[in-house]
Formats: structure tokens, sequence, C-alpha cells
């Protein structure tokens, strides 16, 4: 008996040791170089010096693109087994989770504000009103 409550604390102590976060570090790396992809502004804070060179692409196409993107990695997070993940793996991927879901909500708004072709501060504050009415 005392030899299976010492097996079981044992695995107990392990599991966090047996835990395989790769398949979420590789997505969250994956994610990160995207994101960085899309906002060349925060690329250049954060040291790209070739990114600070380009706008981000705003047309109605990108936004497309972008949004099949996001689904894309939402998806590809659902198929991350969280019982399989560490308790640090398992906040990241609650945070993943929370940004692409963010991400795709608001995505919508980026569409109303190229589609509109009105002033940009007509369809920034329509967008905004959009935003606050939710």
């Amino acid at each position: 008996m005392r030899r299976l409550l010492i097996v079981l604390a044992l695995l107990f102590a392990a599991g966090p040791a047996l835990a395989d976060d790769t398949a979420l570090n590789t997505l969250f790396a994956d994610y990160t170089s995207y994101a960085m992809g899309q906002d060349p502004i925060t690329a250049g804070r954060a040291g790209d010096k070739k990114a600070l060179a380009r706008m981000p692409d705003v047309s109605p196409g990108a936004d497309v693109l972008r949004k099949s993107f996001l689904e894309e990695f939402k998806e590809h997070l659902g198929a991350i087994d969280a019982g399989s993940l560490s308790p640090e793996g398992k906040q990241r991927r609650d945070s993943l989770d929370r940004a692409l879901t963010q991400r795709l909500k608001f995505q919508p708004c980026a569409k109303l504000v190229s589609a509109t072709r009105s002033t940009t501060l007509g369809a920034a504050g329509s967008c905004r009103r959009t935003l606050l009415q939710r």
C-alpha cells in the first residue's frame, strides 16, 4: 500500500513534466509571427526596423484574408487538448483563445471602415458607436 501511495505521489508530481506544450508553442509562435506581419507599427516598436517602412493593409481583400487566417488559427487551437497541457500552457491557450475571439469579433468593424469609403472620421465614429452598443 505504501508503495502504491509513493507511485501515485510521484505521478501526481510528474504531471506537469509529462505535459506536452509543443503544439501550442508552435501555434503561439506562428500566430505571433502572423500578427507582427499584419501590424508593422507594433513590429517596428518590437525592434523590426524593416517593418517601419510598411503601412498596414486595410483593403477589403486583406480583411477577408485576415479573417480566414484568424479562423484557421482558432480551429488549430481548438484541436489542442487542454488536458494535455501544463498549467502555464493552459493559461497561454486561454490567452490566445481570448485574443483570437476578440480579433474575430471586431473584424467586421474593419470591413465597415473600409467599405463605407466615407471620411475616416465618419467611418471610425460609426464603428465606435457600433462597438459601444454591444
